[in-house]
């Protein structure tokens, strides 16, 4: 009987696989004449395979079904799973995109996204480096900027978040303020009339004009907030305001104004 014996595996996917021609008497590995091996070719297969288990050649794509041998036509440098793209002892990271078109991305410890990690069933959110974005926002009930008496526990929408904030001083040495969402502010004095007219502008619109603006404005030196009676408050468009203060010179002594914007955008 013919001898057998196992064959063992070296990872090489550059060797050519040599195969019998027409006319060749098939050996095993005895070659020349018209002698026609096996074995190189079924070596090179085994080599091949190992160089896919072993990871040292890259692949197109990859398109898991859960089915198995069915046609499949893959977008260059994609994986695809029909169902859990799963990471049991390391991390999932990607230069790009971290997608899951109808379910759900996650992690044990984190999810990291070299550009762009993004929520694509409501199409609501990403995560873009730093920055949290959210990229719809819809006035349903689910959507981003949900109607007013819509409940909200422990739940993190665009409409409940501040949308520009600052905080600046009215006749400081050297120019104090800071602030985010906050292009520009003026304080003037109007001897005439003895009011004191601060305008801010924010950096990017609200929907309408009908958001929400918190201030306070105290006297640097003692601290202490003024009267707000004295202070009147006008939206002049749907990024700026007016603060009108009665009485009292902002530009005469330093005050540290600071606001706060809520709304809808």
């Amino acid at each position: 009987m013919p001898s057998t014996q196992n064959i063992t595996a070296t990872a090489d996917w550059v060797t050519p696989l040599p195969v019998p021609e027409d006319g060749a008497r098939i050996t095993a590995d005895a070659a020349g004449g018209s002698d026609g091996p096996v074995n190189p070719g079924f070596q090179g297969l085994m080599d091949r395979d190992a160089a896919i288990t072993d990871g040292i050649v890259t692949l197109l794509a990859l398109t898991v079904d859960g089915t198995g041998q069915q046609p499949a036509t893959p977008t260059p440098g994609v994986i695809e799973a029909s169902g859990t793209i799963r990471s049991t002892g390391g991390n999932v990271s990607a230069q790009n995109n971290v997608s899951a078109v109808t379910g759900n991305v996650s992690a044990g410890t984190y999810v990291d996204a070299g550009t762009d990690l993004r929520a694509h069933q409501n199409g609501d959110s990403s995560l873009n480096g730093a920055r949290l974005l959210w990229t719809s926002v819809g006035t349903g009930g689910t959507g981003g900027n949900p109607p007013r008496a819509t409940a909200l526990t422990n739940d993190l929408r665009p409409l409940n978040t501040c949308r520009a904030w600052g905080i600046f001083e009215t006749a400081p040495v050297s120019p104090v303020d800071d602030g985010a969402n906050f292009l520009a502010y003026a304080v003037s004095w109007n001897g005439g009339t003895s009011k004191t007219t601060v305008n801010v502008t924010l950096a990017s619109n609200m929907a309408s004009t009908l958001f929400a603006v918190d201030f306070r404005i105290n006297l640097v030196a003692a601290g202490a907030p003024i009267d707000p009676q004295l202070v009147s408050f006008t939206r002049t468009g749907t990024n700026a305001f007016r603060l009108v203060v009665d009485t009292l010179d902002l530009t005469a002594a330093n005050y540290e104004i600071v606001f706060f914007v809520f709304g809808r955008q």
